[in-house]
């Protein structure tokens, strides 16, 4: 059973405790040796560094771990049981194999966080109540920061479906303009739930010209098609309910 709560709780464990060494997905600070980091560390000062602050935190927390921004994140989804042993991808990789494209103001408690160069992300971090929690670098190891520092500008939700999300809607028809009925009500609600106001008729469970215009906004913030009708994407990807049409 994946628990988000889970992935949070273990990623929230590690703050302050684990550290950053290139190229690991986890290995706890009791197993590592000298030799190991200096195998795969990327350059003798980076090693050197890396070195300092497992020298000062092993014995303290033998139980933390090593790795880097994206081995971190890896070792949460594998140890709550989101992700398979051998699983193991990029900062980039997790942006664009791994997560739907989100908003700031859709973040979440368990999304991820990319700081970008060029087109490429090169850092990852999972957000938590107003905070990201980054295993920032070799001097710092595993911390957790205000949103507003390091420098992200890119977020993703995570592609699994979390056994303790609340009960997904099952939309099992494409709603449009003109369309009533519970579903378009459930869709309005969800519109609503997401920010997209609907100030002159609300959730009246009629597909009018204003819901209309709310989906193209919902439609828009995820990269999707923008033609005021939700089908399997919008479905699955912006209001993230089951698509049964």
């Amino acid at each position: 059973m994946a628990l988000l709560s889970n992935f949070i709780n273990l990623a929230k464990g590690q703050i302050d405790r684990g550290i950053y060494v290139w190229s690991l997905n986890g290995i706890r600070l009791d197993k590592l040796t000298e030799l190991k980091i200096r195998d795969v560390e990327d350059s003798e000062s980076n090693a050197k560094k890396a070195i300092k602050l497992w020298n000062e935190r092993r014995f303290k927390y033998p139980d933390a771990i090593a790795a880097d921004c994206s081995g971190f994140v890896v070792w949460c989804l594998i140890q709550c049981g989101a992700k398979k042993s051998g699983f193991d991808t990029t900062a980039e990789g997790f942006r664009t194999k791994q997560c739907h494209e989100i908003t700031k103001g859709e973040l979440r408690n368990g999304d991820l966080c990319f700081k970008m160069s060029g087109s490429k992300a090169v850092h990852v971090g999972i957000y938590c109540d107003g905070k990201v929690i980054e295993d920032r670098g070799r001097a710092y190891g595993i911390v957790s920061r205000s949103l507003v520092l390091g420098g992200w500008s890119k977020y993703g939700r995570l592609m699994i479906n979390w056994d303790d999300e609340p009960k997904k809607y099952v939309l099992t028809r494409i709603l449009k303009k003109g369309t009533r009925g519970s579903d378009v009500k459930e869709l309005q609600k969800a519109l609503l739930s997401q920010g997209y106001s609907l100030p002159q008729y609300g959730a009246d469970s009629s597909f009018g010209t204003e819901t209309y215009k709310a989906v193209i906004r919902l439609q828009k913030d995820y990269g999707l098609k923008q033609d005021g009708i939700v089908g399997k994407n919008t479905c699955e990807v912006a209001l993230r309910w089951i698509w049964r049409g």
